[in-house]
Order: C-alpha cells, then sequence, then structure tokens
C-alpha cells in the first residue's frame, strides 16, 4: 500500500473560501489509495513492467481482447494475435490472407513474378569476364550457378548480374557441370573429374581419379554416391561415396556426349551417330533404336515418360519412356548443343546463337536471343531463371 499527501479544500456554497494569496481552511492529510493491482510500472497502463508504479490509480483489470498489438504480460487474459501470410502455393499477386498481396508466386509460362506482378522474362547479357568458351552451366535450387569452359575456367554467379572467377585447378577443358545441392561436380578433357563439396574450404575444387585419359563430356547424378560421367570411345564412369569412378560396360565405342536420368535407375547416355543408351532399374546398358545417324549432343526429360535428345541440324527426339523415339521439328537447321526445362517450358540452345523453345505438343519455335555466338549449355531453377553459356565467354540469363 502507498500513501500520498493531498490537500483538500473545503467547498463553501457556489466556491471555495479564499485567503489573500491562497486558499482557506485547507488541510494537509494522507489520503489512502488500495492495493495496486496493476502489476506494471507504466504510469497506469497495464501490462508493462514489475508492480507498484501506477501513481496511485487502480489498474483497469485485464484487457480480455487484447487486440491492440501490445507485448502480451501477465494481466493478458490471451496472447496478442497476430496473422501469418500464406503464400507458399499461391498465385503471385493473390492474398496472402493479411491483408496484402504475395510477393512471390506462380505465373504462366514466360512470365515471371515480381514484387507482387507477373512480368515478361527477358534475355540479358552478362559480363562473364572471360573470353574463353564456356560449355556447360547448372544452376542449383537454392540460387548457386556454376559456369565451366576452356583452359581449365570455373565461373560462380554472385548475384545481380555478376560473376567470380575459380581456381580450378587444371588448365584442361571443361565441358560438362552438374550438382547434388552443394556438391558439384565438373568434367573435361583427357578424363580431368573435379568435385567441390562443403566439407572443401573455401570453396576449393579437388581433382578425383577418372581412371581414364579419354575426354569426359558430360556428368550426371542423383546423389554423390551415384554419380555418371559419359566420353569418348564409349566411356561410362560412375563413383562412389569416396570418389572412386569405375567402368560401366556398354554396347557401343562411339564418343558418349550427353547423360541425364529421371532417377537412379533410368539413365540415358547419347552420343555420336544417333548412338542412344539407356539403363533401366537394376539393368545393363542397353542401346535403342534413335532412328537418326546425326551426332545427339544432349539428353534431358520431364520425367520418365517425357524424355528429349537434341543433336545436329536441329535434330530433336522424344521418347514416353517405352524405348521408342520420334522426330520433333525444331525449325532450326543449326546444331543443338543442350536443352533443359521447367515448367512447361523446354529450351533447347546451339550453334550462332540458337535457341528454340516448346511448351509441349511436339511444336519448337525460335525466340531471339541476341547474339550469334555459338551456344553450348543451358540449365535454370525453379523460379523460372533461365542461364545460357556459349563462345567467348557469353552468358545470357532469362530472368
Amino acid at each position: 500500500m502507498r500513501t500520498f499527501p493531498i490537500l483538500l479544500g473545503l467547498v463553501m456554497a457556489g466556491g471555495l473560501v479564499g485567503l489573500a494569496g491562497g486558499c482557506s481552511a485547507l488541510v494537509g492529510t494522507d489520503y489512502t489509495f488500495g492495493p495496486d493491482v496493476d502489476a506494471d510500472a507504466d504510469a497506469g497502463t497495464p501490462g508493462a513492467g514489475p508492480a507498484g508504479d501506477d501513481a496511485g490509480r487502480p489498474a483497469p483489470g485485464p484487457d480480455p481482447s487484447d487486440d491492440a498489438g501490445d507485448p502480451a504480460d501477465a494481466t493478458d487474459a490471451a496472447p496478442d494475435r497476430t496473422c501469418t501470410p500464406s503464400c507458399a502455393t499461391s498465385a503471385c499477386g493473390a492474398s496472402d490472407g493479411c491483408g496484402g498481396t504475395c510477393q512471390a508466386g506462380s505465373c504462366a509460362a514466360g512470365l515471371r513474378c515480381d514484387r507482387g506482378a507477373c512480368r515478361t522474362m527477358i534475355w540479358h547479357v552478362e559480363p562473364s569476364g572471360t573470353t574463353e568458351a564456356l560449355n556447360g552451366v547448372w544452376a542449383s535450387a537454392t540460387g548457386d550457378v556454376y559456369a565451366v569452359g576452356g583452359s581449365g575456367t570455373i565461373l560462380r554467379a554472385t548475384g545481380k548480374g555478376a560473376w567470380a572467377a575459380v581456381t580450378s585447378g587444371t588448365d584442361q577443358p571443361l565441358v560438362g557441370v552438374f550438382g547434388i545441392g552443394a556438391d558439384v561436380y565438373a568434367t573435361g578433357y583427357a578424363g580431368t573429374l573435379l568435385h567441390t563439396a562443403p566439407g572443401l574450404a573455401g570453396g576449393a575444387w579437388a581433382t578425383e581419379t577418372s581412371g581414364i585419359a579419354q575426354d569426359l563430356w558430360s556428368v550426371w547424378g542423383t546423389a554423390p554416391g551415384n554419380m555418371y560421367a559419359v566420353g569418348d570411345v564409349g566411356t561410362i564412369r560412375h563413383s562412389s561415396v569416396t570418389g572412386t569412378w569405375t567402368r560401366q560396360p556398354n554396347p557401343t565405342v562411339k564418343n558418349l556426349l550427353g547423360v541425364w536420368g529421371s532417377a537412379a535407375g533410368d539413365v540415358y547416355a547419347v552420343g555420336d551417330v544417333g548412338t542412344l543408351l539407356h539403363a533401366p532399374p537394376g539393368g545393363a546398358w542397353a542401346a535403342q533404336t534413335s532412328g537418326t545417324s546425326k551426332a545427339l549432343n544432349g539428353v534431358w526429360g520431364t520425367g520418365s515418360d517425357d524424355v528429349y535428345a537434341v543433336g545436329a541440324a536441329g535434330s530433336i527426339l522424344h521418347s514416353t519412356g517405352d524405348g521408342a523415339w520420334t522426330t520433333q521439328r525444331s525449325g532450326t537447321g543449326d546444331d543443338l548443343q543442350s536443352l533443359w526445362g521447367n515448367g512447361g517450358v523446354i529450351y533447347a540452345v546451339g550453334t550462332q546463337g540458337t535457341i528454340v523453345r516448346s511448351t509441349g505438343g511436339g511444336t519448337w519455335s525460335a525466340i531471339a536471343s541476341g547474339t550469334s555466338s555459338d551456344l553450348y549449355g543451358v540449365h535454370g531453377n525453379a523460379a523460372g531463371e533461365v542461364y545460357v553459356v556459349g563462345d567467348g565467354g557469353t552468358i545470357l540469363h532469362l530472368h
């Protein structure tokens, strides 16, 4: 209990009886308020601190609604209510459930969500800082992007269109790159195999022993212990978790130029003279009839029942996973080197700046790349961003 001296005035009929310079009949006394039940230290405002600092004003008691946004405290009947925006599966610009709009989200093919609005994606030229040919590119789901090329070149995107060179430890040309999370592999001439992983200090690249001298043109896998590298004279190497690569027998001696799979037990390799191999779950590599004698440079698919191969003179083949392949018209006679897709849109790139695009149904159309440089690699991420690399250090970025 706290007491406070109070001066009380006597009220006379219609007014206060006063003396010169003051009030008459003023009496000094102690007036005692009731117990402080507010349990705070904020001059009468409930719920801000320890007991005993309300300047004699009893607390109004707990606020049963407590929706003014103040911090929860001992006098609150219920904690403060907050709103958590929900945009995980929303369309771009949709309501977030809290009075705002989703700044990210899904858009139609060819559009990207930008601050709550879908807009047309545009190809941008990005300075690579090198004149070496860039032969391959890989983009992770978390934003990492690597490009590899001549004379052991490895570049890593650093954001906002900038790229930085990374020491590779080799001067052999690098042509293939692929990653699983933070584990990234690169392949190149003379059996070169490089690997960077979270355990390597400063993002360094370590050399792994391929056991061969043949050029390795492409790499793909599902985990660090299940990687495939393919190359000249029918070379297929397979990794273990310890970084040991071993030979996998197969029925060809043709140069193999591309490898991809929909899963660990559904892997394709393509190469010279229309070579097309497939390894089913638990099975050995077997040849499939491609129906072409043209070189096939790249293979990729959306899944086990939707697989594409691209190659010389604008060749595009398609399979539903049953072992049969049909031809699709690309609309170009330029060599196609690589392909990749996401969200129902597929891109294939090739010589003389060629980029062709399909949204399914076997129809492909040319799109302007803004360059006449030969393009060798294409990859992207789930956000719809696409990276293309090529001759003379060319880097294009669709975003």
